[in-house]
């Protein structure tokens, strides 16, 4: 199953609805949010995701939201709100992928 925006969209309102009631108590959530989700989802696109397929999709989530901050930060490098996008002039991708490390892990985005 892939995930839409509008299916992003009700998960990620949900769980910052959660966080705002302290349902998450360290690193795990309260099973109720997940259920919550769940019903979000539904009520919005007519889909149903099971517990594995939002748990998977945050992780994602997560790891996408660190690789953006993390290229924002580097110098040359910015953030386009109009087209939700990572900006840069070739040359500091150049600079960037100069790296072969880098090139792993920025190379997808340029």
């Amino acid at each position: 199953m892939s995930l839409t925006f509008s299916m992003d969209a009700a998960l990620t309102k949900t769980f910052l609805d959660a966080y705002g009631k302290n349902n998450k108590h360290g690193r795990v959530w309260d099973e109720v949010v997940y259920i919550s989700v769940q019903l979000a989802v539904l009520a919005k696109t007519q889909e149903q995701v099971e517990k594995a397929h939002i748990t998977s999709r945050m992780r994602t989530m997560r790891k996408e939201y660190n690789f953006f901050t993390d290229l924002a930060s580097i110098s040359g490098f910015g953030w386009d709100p109009i087209k939700q996008t990572i900006i840069a002039l070739p040359s500091a991708w150049i600079e960037l992928l100069v790296d072969p490390g880098n090139t792993l892990e920025f190379g997808g985005y340029m």
